[in-house]
């Protein structure tokens, strides 16, 4: 009958060290359970950065695209005010012109 109790508190000692192991393990898990969920946290953030940084991107492409186009279209009309302006004399072109008759 010794043999016995000494197999039960050999058990017994057995299951409280497996205890003692869960409840480290579960302490363990809920460490990494908090590091996960602050890493959700973390790459949320980091998310909303780079999804702002794209907007900000495209924004920037929108207007270099606005401004070439309004460059394109200030040297047309640029152009053609050359253009019109070429078809007025002015006063120091009228003087070179009565000079060349004169000589």
């Amino acid at each position: 009958m010794s043999e016995g109790v000494k197999l039960v508190n050999d058990t017994g000692e057995g299951l409280s060290t497996i205890a003692t192991l869960v409840h480290q393990i579960n302490g363990h898990m809920d460490a990494i359970a908090a590091a996960a969920q602050e890493q959700s946290v973390g790459l949320g953030e980091v998310n909303a950065a780079v999804n702002h940084m794209d907007q900000s991107t495209q924004q920037n492409a929108a207007m270099v695209e606005e401004m070439n186009a309004a460059s394109a279209g200030l040297a047309q009309e640029a152009a053609g005010l050359a253009a019109l302006l070429s078809q007025f004399q002015t006063e120091g072109a009228s003087r070179g012109a009565q000079r060349s008759r004169a000589a």
